[in-house]
């Protein structure tokens, strides 16, 4: 899919998740990176595996009050390779971005620190509605 309006792609991301992205204007600067660059795969990898990732959360919350789930020790695990993945991907995308939006960037989302993996959790969940907006249209266009 060609965007060429960034802002104008990530505002209606918003409005099909209901008004519910957190860090809208930093999904603006990772889409607008990886269109602008080229590299659309990387956008659509990290909501590939956000997707998945929150997957692996709502599982594990489930898992709580269900005693019958044995394997959270494995999807702990899984959630810990699948975030580092995607702190990889966003460090590919804002490799070539300035020097502020780098720095931006490290400081708020690839620290290790509990504000960084908050705040890390919050882009996984805007970049989750990315790929179900992303699924929406492809859906939408061959019916």
């Amino acid at each position: 899919m060609i965007v060429s309006n960034y802002s104008g792609f990530v505002d209606d991301i918003d409005r099909f998740s209901g008004n519910r992205l957190k860090r809208k204007g930093d999904l603006l600067t990772l889409v607008s990176l990886g269109y602008s660059t080229d590299q659309i795969d990387l956008i659509e990898e990290l909501g590939f595996t956000s997707k998945y990732v929150q997957g692996l959360f709502r599982i594990l919350r489930l898992s709580a009050s269900n005693p019958d789930v044995q394997n959270t020790d494995q999807i702990k695990g899984d959630i810990t390779g699948n975030i580092e993945k995607i702190r990889g991907k966003i460090e590919l995308l804002i490799t070539n971005s300035d020097n502020a939006t780098r720095d931006y960037f490290i400081e708020n989302y690839l620290v290790l620190s509990q504000t960084g993996l908050l705040n890390l959790i919050e882009l996984i969940n805007d970049l989750e509605w990315t790929k179900k907006y992303l699924n929406y249209l492809k859906r939408k266009s061959s019916s």
